[in-house]
């Protein structure tokens, strides 16, 4: 029923006219657009950069190529040259082990020590510390080598030098070599070849009696250094002495440094051995540290003498004495009292400048070794200062008044004590005949004549006595000459061959 009336239904419906469909006639297929063609610049730039990209990435591979050719060429350079440094050390008498490393371009190789022997502390520590040194101090990048050792030189024939040294190896591409250089660490240490031990403060100076000369100069130093020595004096003359044993000494083949014991002057004080030459051991020096520092040796062929004047300087004689000497061409030696040194500035100065040798006789001509160590300490101190204030020089040498002198004086003293040989006792006879029997009786080479120049018979008597030892073939010296320049404290000297040691 229901599709009946469907039916029904659909045929009463009026039919409605079909819609007119409009179509577009297909489209003919189209030819594609032509491409467009780049600028012939761009193409000419795009060209460039890719030759450019090339080149460079054939640059960097050349580069590497002639860097890694660069590095061989290097190896093989160090490796002939570590063949000569092996060999240089097996040859160095120093047992060691090799220590390498690397640090970019930079080789290092650390020679250290085996032997716990060497007079050097903390010896792979410093010589890693100073290869470090080497190595910060090459400019730029280049391939290098470091090579860190203990350098053993033997300065003389009974001196070696031990010392830290870092060599650089610096490789030149263009050349295709190294170029060397070192550096060395500050601290080095000495050996006594005979002891096979550091080299200690008596092998170089040898005695007490020669450190005693050493302290004579640092005085001397001491005084000529300050604006005004007169202000430091006592000070310089009140020094503790040094001691072989508690003197504490830095050492080169060219200086000596010593502390000084506590004071307020100075710490330390450094000698050219040419002006302590009379006291060092010449086998642990430069020879050209003390070269002409000695005065000049007497000729062997000729016969000396000194004569030396005690007791001056006097107003009225000593110039005279003064104008003799000068006259016959003849320089002596004065041992002055302190007292009449005071008294007489000028005549001090005088017998200076006309080049005679002052020395000390003490103040007031006392038995030294009578004294109690203050009084002996201030008969010296007293004429030094005033030796010192007329004439800007300590005297070196001293004679005691009557020759007397013993162990503990001279210690107290510490100065060369100059005797004599032949007393003239002018003091005595008075008499120019008397003077010139006693001296022809007991002359001979290396003679030190003793006289005084406060007598004016002694000083009417000199131009005879100049005669007679010049017509007997002597000439005629200063005692400091006479004895070569090496007086030293603690020694005696009666002539130029007769020294003692003061017992």
């Amino acid at each position: 029923m229901e599709e009946e009336s469907y039916s029904r239904s659909s045929r009463h419906q009026k039919s409605k006219p079909a819609k007119k469909v409009e179509t577009t006639p297909p489209t003919a297929p189209q030819p594609p657009a032509p491409k467009q063609k780049m600028p012939f610049w761009q193409r000419s730039i795009l060209v460039l950069l890719v030759l450019v990209l090339i080149g460079v990435i054939a640059g960097v591979f050349y580069y590497q190529y002639e860097q890694a050719e660069a590095r061989k060429r290097f190896e093989a350079k160090e490796e002939e040259l570590l063949a000569s440094i092996r060999e240089d050390r097996n040859q160095s008498g120093i047992a060691s082990e090799e220590l390498s490393s690397n640090d970019g371009n930079i080789d290092t190789i650390i020679f250290n020590p085996t032997s716990k022997d060497l007079p050097l502390k903390d010896v792979k520590a410093q010589l890693e510390k100073l290869a470090e040194k080497a190595r910060d101090e090459i400019d730029g990048n280049p391939s290098a080598l470091v090579v860190g050792r203990v350098e053993l030189k033997h300065v003389t024939d009974q001196l070696s030098e031990y010392r830290l040294t870092a060599d650089r190896y610096v490789w030149n591409d263009g050349k295709e070599s190294f170029s060397q250089d070192s550096i060395q660490a500050d601290e080095q240490a000495y050996i006594n070849q005979a002891t096979g031990k550091a080299l200690s403060l008596k092998d170089i100076v040898g005695s007490q009696a020669n450190l005693l000369g050493i302290f004579q100069v640092i005085q001397q130093k001491l005084l000529d250094e300050s604006d005004d020595g007169n202000k430091i004096i006592d000070d310089v003359l009140n020094l503790q002495k040094p001691t072989l044993d508690k003197t504490e000494f830095t050492y080169t083949p060219q200086q000596l440094t010593l502390t000084l014991p506590k004071n307020d002057l100075k710490e330390s004080i450094t000698l050219d051995y040419k002006d302590i030459a009379a006291f060092v051991n010449t086998a642990f020096v430069d020879p050209d540290a003390i070269k002409d520092a000695l005065p000049k040796a007497l000729d062997p062929k000729k016969k000396y003498v000194s004569l030396t004047f005690d007791d001056g300087p006097n107003p009225e004689t000593t110039p005279k004495l003064l104008n003799i000497l000068k006259e016959n061409d003849v320089k002596a030696t004065f041992f002055m009292l302190g007292q009449n040194a005071e008294a007489n500035p000028e005549v001090v100065k005088q017998v200076l400048d006309a080049g005679h040798e002052v020395a000390s006789h003490s103040y007031d001509h006392p038995q030294l070794n009578t004294l109690d160590d203050k009084a002996l300490k201030a008969q010296i101190q007293k004429t030094d200062k005033i030796l010192y204030k007329a004439s800007g020089k300590l005297p070196r040498n001293l004679r005691p008044p009557y020759g007397a002198i013993d162990k503990h004086s001279a210690e107290v003293i510490s100065k060369p004590i100059i005797q004599w040989n032949i007393d003239s006792e002018d003091w005595k006879s008075h008499n120019t005949d008397a003077i010139l029997a006693t001296i022809k009786a007991n002359l001979y080479d290396g003679s030190i004549i003793l006289l005084h120049d406060i007598h004016p018979e002694t000083v009417a008597s000199i131009p005879q006595v100049i005669k007679l030892l010049k017509d007997n073939g002597y000439t005629i010296v200063p005692v400091n000459e006479l004895l070569g320049g090496k007086e030293k404290p603690l020694h005696q000297y009666f002539g130029a061959e007769d020294e003692r040691v003061v017992e």
